[in-house]
């Protein structure tokens, strides 16, 4: 068993969100695999945080409160702004949703996925490789900051399909499998109107849930090649809103990705006031280069929790 090395970057509140605790895995037996609990704590408090600070909860009162609607005249469906859409009256009540009723209908799993994570029904699956990772992995530091950012952005991503799918169950209105012909048909809505509008064609990312919240959050996505020995190597950021996604040249460097897993970078919480209503689905990075034939790229700055100042986004002005 490797030694531990996880935790030294992590000092971020030690409380786990509801969703995420113990009984929720019923997979996973931690009391007897206790170093495996251990070491995806760094993953599980990025996580929690995530699913706990005003900058994402925001975004989660549309999530919950929005009003599925059709648009007259292209008939897809989207969110339609209520009064506690995006409104920071309604956080608590949307983080109670999120800590009770949530955390009592979802489920989490490690398995088989197509991908980083998928969702099915209220069970939401994250890619074995991760646990496999964090129980015999060869192991690095640079490469556990990597591995818990990865799960750590999926468990919320996965969420928010399962949140939604809350929704599908108790509220016949938010499944339209008739009218609903967007991103592979899987009878999710666009975040907001305003998402419609700029759709590239046979492009319909903004009808997938768990992309719109990374970027709100992030600005970006992010890429990695997950493997059980290895865990996630060769991050990139990755714009998901282009056909095809195309991702930054350089790697993303882990020093910047450590910062998400300090008290001080939450600590600052909005840099500025957002409204997620007016955001639009613009392509985050902007692909040139210079006469030295240098790339040159930007960030999104609509990004609820990135700033210049995090190094996350290499930018030639």
């Amino acid at each position: 068993m490797p030694t531990i090395t996880s935790q030294k970057f992590c000092n971020l509140l030690q409380e786990i969100h509801p969703i995420l605790a113990r009984e929720n895995w019923p997979n996973e037996d931690f009391d007897k695999d206790a170093t495996l609990w251990y070491n995806l704590q760094p993953a599980l408090r990025f996580a929690s945080q995530m699913l706990a600070s005003t900058s994402s909860i925001l975004w989660f009162t549309h999530l919950v409160f929005g009003t599925p609607t059709c648009h007259p005249g292209r008939g897809l469906w989207y969110l339609e702004r209520t009064s506690k859409s995006f409104n920071i009256a309604a956080v608590d009540e949307a983080k109670q949703y999120l800590s009770v009723a949530a955390a009592s209908t979802l489920k989490l799993r490690f398995g088989p996925t197509s991908g980083y994570g998928e969702t099915r029904a209220s069970d939401v699956y994250l890619n074995e490789s991760f646990r496999d990772y964090f129980s015999s992995g060869d192991r690095s530091d640079a490469q556990d900051i990597y591995t818990s950012f990865l799960l750590g952005v999926t468990i919320i991503h996965e969420v928010v399909h399962g949140v939604y799918h809350m929704r599908v169950i108790n509220e016949p209105r938010c499944l339209q499998r008739d009218a609903l012909i967007n991103y592979h048909n899987h009878c999710e809505p666009f975040f907001t109107e305003a998402d419609m509008g700029e759709l590239l064609p046979g492009f319909d990312m903004g009808a997938e849930l768990g992309w719109r919240l990374e970027m709100y959050l992030f600005g970006l996505g992010f890429h990695a090649n997950l493997t059980s020995r290895h865990g996630a190597r060769n991050m990139r950021h990755v714009s998901i809103l282009v056909s095809p996604a195309c991702a930054c040249p350089e790697v993303t460097r882990h020093e910047s990705l450590a910062k998400f897993f300090q008290k001080s970078k939450w600590a600052q919480g909005l840099r500025r006031d957002l409204d997620p209503g007016v955001l639009r689905l613009v392509p985050p990075i902007h692909f040139d280069k210079d006469a030295d034939g240098n790339w040159n790229f930007m960030y999104v700055p609509e990004a609820a929790l990135v700033d210049v100042s995090d190094g996350l986004f290499l930018r030639k002005l």
